[in-house]
């Protein structure tokens, strides 16, 4: 028997190889960019498990980890209402615990054999994003080939594989967001209506054949149209404002059965797809209302209402039609008609519901810029900020411009052919809208993929006509046909695959966890070491449960012994899923507005106040504040949010807390020099707790000069002044403090300090508030590489933080600094902390007597277990009596009696020595010195209000000559600096500054 195989029909074994890839290319080609697609969004994976420890990018995937871990345990259900965030409100979850989370759920489920565990649940969920982009593929695919044929698909295909733009963002491992999901479902929600479209067109539905019942004409455009309208609904359920694609559509079928009627051709084929597609939405979102109020971002009458008015307003077009030509108008009496109908209806709905106008029209801003530019609170958010429209270009390179060539090529279809396909107009209206919506918002541009890619489609179409067909077998193509392809191919794809920025470097740039990961050792410690809510100060409490079902109400009433975090909103989502713990404020941009009021309060009893008009209950309050160095960095460059809270306070302005050091250079250009804070920026109690942990800071002997008035910087909302380094230095250089403030007494263009945590006047201690801990992370670890090899152990150098003010320093005359570094070290006499925890307490009281009518010193020697010891001091006055009367909230001894088993917190910052108290030194003609002093406890028990008597002192004099006198106050300045970014009363170690 011979070895050989015969081939069927003499075929050889070569020329069935060619046959089976002229069949089947495409499948093969999908395959691989598919296995690209996944390869580069998951390659880097390991970059989110820190420590044995799994981690996400941003902020909004750490709560819809919380969802998919509830609805895991609870499936399908998912949380309504969570009191463990907006304390102390509680929200609906609104955006969250949707179809998103339910889906990663069941894939957890599924993974994990019906009891997945917690680990198993958070690699299905890292991975999900992945998923999410192979899902699209489907719809890029079919679009493309619609539009295109087989290499139309393909190409489609290759762009969502090379196109380094927002969707690759938010479809990369570990950034677990619904944006993913979104255009997946919006692309197959349009794809159903295409399909639909052509559909009617071959079928033709009209109004008498549903009257007679004959559904077997009707089957297609029906069939196609519902299951359009369920793939709506699921985009709808993944994201409530997705109705927005309801507008899209109105204004697709306006135009469409415009042109159709104008064209002479029925249009009530179209109308058929358009009034079954909208009525299926409306309905299947109407058992998924879950409050009759209007609101884009909530399950509400909205999501069903607008869907239905939609078809309705579709019917009418088509019932307007067959009126219009019953009456043998002109065909161009139709679109009159309609403009005309739009116009009375939006003049009717002013009129008559101007509150609705209203909500709709501010919709309509917000997500498409017609009418005002995004407000200053939106653009706070990163994503809520207008894209510039240079970055079409660097998502998409040529294939953008061959993109809108196609939308050309398709508005002329529309024009001059003549039978052109609503398909294709459809796909025109939605890249436009999608474009509009982008540049508003930049968020929106991870919708763009997909008509981009299929307007390319339509582009190819031609061209693979041109040399062939576009369904020919590609091998068998001529050389000026493979020529012409590749040409098509080196234009469209590979500038996106080769050209800066890359799909592999945008992957390897968004492929970090981010600051999450320098907050892990304070959000573990306060998991750990904090009394769980519902136990603060009440022990025998049941804690409140993580995962419970509650039955939320607009007047949630939080048990006693419940309390609040309060920090910036951008980090509640991680108080909530890492410490599970309740912040004020989060990401949803809840309580905001307040937690900007308290951070920038200026004195510690605006901030209590603050605090009080939202702790309704006495034994529910808010009681930990948290703060890192993002939060008092005003310089953007390097990630500082401090510009953010200003734009949310009703009473200030960016320009009240600091402003930008500029010098003119060429052709008159502004280049920055650095940031003068002012002294509003060093009351703020964010700052206080930040660079001084409660306690008082003077200025030191420097002065910040500029020359002229302060003025607008264009488009980012700050102040700037001129400086000349060229001329006079930017930093001038005292003896002693009351010489640099009589020289900027003098000048209007000069102020005390303003560089580094150093204020132009005192800033007092604060009473009521004490750091409890700090992590080991360096606040100069900028970079997110650096901040994931920091929590590793690995060493690394000072970053950015700072530089330009330590370069300030170092150019100032007289200045104590041979160079950059030692001014770096006077601004951070030790590497900083990237996030410090504190607790609000009652303080202990202290009363004492004295010498009437003098400046008492009160100090205490405080070290964090792992950070670096500070001193708090305060200063207090006595009456004529010699008695004064203050509070501390710093404790010296009796840690161990009030822990977390006695509803209270393991405080990680501990005293090294008691207090003391001391007058100023005065020294008589015959140089003896006299101060008067005492040295004294405080218990824990008395910080927290678990002891309300006072702690009672009584200054001793205590004399000693003058020489000791001196030496006793260099002792006292060296030990009062707080050995972290700030000096406590004010004078500067000599050995770190010269």
């Amino acid at each position: 028997m011979s070895n050989t195989r015969e081939q069927p029909s003499g075929e050889s074994e070569s020329e069935a190889v060619v046959a089976w890839l002229s069949a089947y290319y495409h499948y093969v080609l999908v395959g691989l960019l598919a296995g690209f697609i996944a390869w580069n969004r998951g390659r880097n994976w390991s970059n989110f498990v820190v420590d044995g420890e799994l981690f996400f990018r941003g902020n909004d995937p750490w709560y819809h980890y919380r969802m998919t871990q509830y609805t895991v345990r609870n499936f399908p259900a998912t949380m309504p209402f969570d009191p463990w965030t907006y304390f102390p409100y509680g929200t609906f979850t609104q955006q969250f615990g949707t179809i998103f989370d339910q889906l990663i759920a069941l894939v957890a489920l599924i993974v994990g054999l019906g009891n997945p565990d917690s680990q198993t649940v958070g690699f299905v969920f890292l991975f999900a994003p992945v998923g999410f982009a192979l899902a699209i593929i489907v719809p890029g695919y079919v679009v493309g080939r619609r539009l295109g044929g087989r290499f139309g698909g393909v190409l489609s295909v290759a762009i969502i594989a090379f196109a380094a733009d927002r969707l690759l963002q938010v479809t990369l491992a570990g950034n677990v967001q619904h944006e993913s999901a979104e255009a997946v479902f919006m692309s197959l929600g349009v794809l159903g209506v295409m399909v639909a479209l052509t559909a009617a067109e071959k079928d033709k539905p009209v109004y008498e054949l549903l009257v007679a019942r004959e559904f077997d004409a009707l089957r297609r455009p029906l069939a196609w149209s519902m299951l359009s309208g369920v793939a709506i609904s699921v985009y709808v359920w993944t994201w409530p404002p997705g109705m927005w694609l309801y507008g899209i559509l109105a204004v697709f079928f306006v135009i469409h059965l415009s042109v159709e009627h104008v064209r002479k051709r029925s249009p009530e084929h179209a109308a058929f797809v358009g009034v079954t597609t909208l009525l299926t939405v409306g309905l299947l979102q109407i058992g998924f209302v879950r409050t009759l109020e209007l609101g884009a971002t909530q399950r509400s009458l909205l999501q069903p209402g607008f869907a239905i008015a939609v078809a309705a307003g579709i019917l009418f077009l088509a019932w307007l039609s067959r009126f219009v030509e019953s009456r043998d108008q002109p065909v161009y009496a139709y679109p009159a008609a309609v403009a005309v109908s739009i116009l009375t209806a939006a003049t009717l709905m002013y009129l008559l519901t101007p509150g609705l106008f209203d909500f709709f029209l501010s919709q309509t801003d917000r997500v498409l810029g017609f009418v005002t530019s995004p407000g200053t609170t939106a653009g706070t958010i990163g994503e809520a900020t207008p894209m510039r429209p240079g970055r079409l270009f660097d998502f998409y390179k040529l294939a953008f411009v061959t993109a809108v060539a196609g939308a050309v090529l398709i508005l002329f279809r529309q024009i001059y052919a003549e039978d052109p396909r609503g398909e294709e107009l459809l796909i025109v209206v939605w890249f436009v809208f999608v474009v509009l919506a982008s540049l508003t918002q930049v968020r929106f541009a991870y919708y763009l993929t997909i008509p981009v890619a299929g307007l390319n489609a339509v582009l190819v179409g031609p061209v693979m006509k041109a040399v062939g067909s576009a369904d020919r077998d590609p091998l068998q193509f001529e050389t000026y046909e493979i020529l012409t392809v590749a040409t098509v191919i080196l234009l469209i794809v590979i500038p996106m695959a080769v050209v800066s920025p890359t799909p592999v470097a945008a992957a390897d740039s968004g492929s970090f966890p981010g600051d999450s990961v320098a907050w892990d050792d304070n959000l573990d410690w306060m998991e750990e070491n904090t009394p769980e809510p519902g136990q603060y100060g009440h022990p025998d409490n049941e804690p409140m449960a993580y995962y419970a079902e509650y039955d939320g109400a607009e007047d949630y009433e939080y048990q006693a012994g419940s309390y609040g975090v309060m920090s910036w909103w951008d980090y509640g989502h991680w108080i909530t899923t890492e410490a599970e713990r309740i912040p004020n404020a989060n990401p949803f941009q809840e309580g905001s507005d307040q937690a900007a009021r308290v951070l920038l309060a200026q004195n510690e009893t605006a901030a209590n106040d603050e605090l009080s008009a939202v702790d309704e209950h006495d034994d529910a309050k808010t009681r930990y504040l948290m703060v890192d160095w993002r939060m008092v960095e005003t310089e953007s460059q390097v990630g500082g949010k401090f510009f953010a809270p200003p734009d949310f306070h009703d009473n200030y302005t960016r320009s009240d807390f600091y402003t930008r050091l500029m010098t003119s250079g060429q052709q008159d250009r502004l280049s920055p020099v650095g940031i003068a804070h002012k002294q509003a920026y060093y009351q703020s109690l964010m700052v206080r707790l930040y660079h001084y942990h409660g306690s008082a800071q003077d200025p030191q002997p420097f002065v910040v000069q500029w020359q002229g008035q302060e003025r607008k910087l264009p488009g980012i909302g700050d102040t700037y002044v001129e400086t000349n380094p060229q001329q006079q230095p930017v930093v001038r250089f005292f003896e002693d403090v009351e010489s640099a403030q009589e020289y900027a007494a003098e000048s209007e263009t000069a102020r005390v300090g303003g560089i580094g945590p150093y204020p132009e006047e005192r800033v007092p201690a604060l009473k009521n508030y004490r750091l409890v801990y700090t992590n080991n992370l360096s606040a100069l670890a900028v970079s997110q590489r650096e901040i994931t090899a920091a929590q590793s152990g690995a060493n690394f150098n000072r970053g950015q933080v700072s530089q330009r003010d330590a370069q300030i320093l170092a150019q100032g005359a007289r200045a104590p600094f041979q160079d950059q570094r030692q001014a770096l070290n006077y601004l951070h006499p030790t590497t900083p902390s990237f996030t410090k925890t504190f607790e609000r307490v009652p303080g202990a009281t202290i009363e004492g007597e004295g010498p009437p009518n003098t400046e008492v010193a009160i100090r205490v020697p405080m070290k964090p277990e792992n950070g670096d010891q500070f001193v708090y001091n305060q200063r207090v006055e006595t009456d004529a009596n010699g008695e004064f009367t203050t509070t501390v909230p710093y404790s010296t001894q009796g840690y161990d009696e009030w822990g977390v088993e006695e509803g209270y917190t393991n405080v990680n910052v501990r005293a090294v020595g008691p207090y003391t108290a001391q007058t100023g030194v005065d020294i008589d003609e015959n140089g003896t010195a006299t101060t008067h002093e005492a040295e004294f406890d405080v218990s824990e028990g008395q910080v927290i209000g678990e002891d309300d008597s006072p702690v009672t002192i009584t200054l001793e004099e205590t004399t000693f000559d003058a020489e000791q006198a001196q030496n006793g106050g260099q002792e006292a300045a060296n030990d009062s600096s707080t050995g972290d970014d700030s000096t406590g009363d004010g004078t500067a170690d000599e050995e770190t500054a010269q």
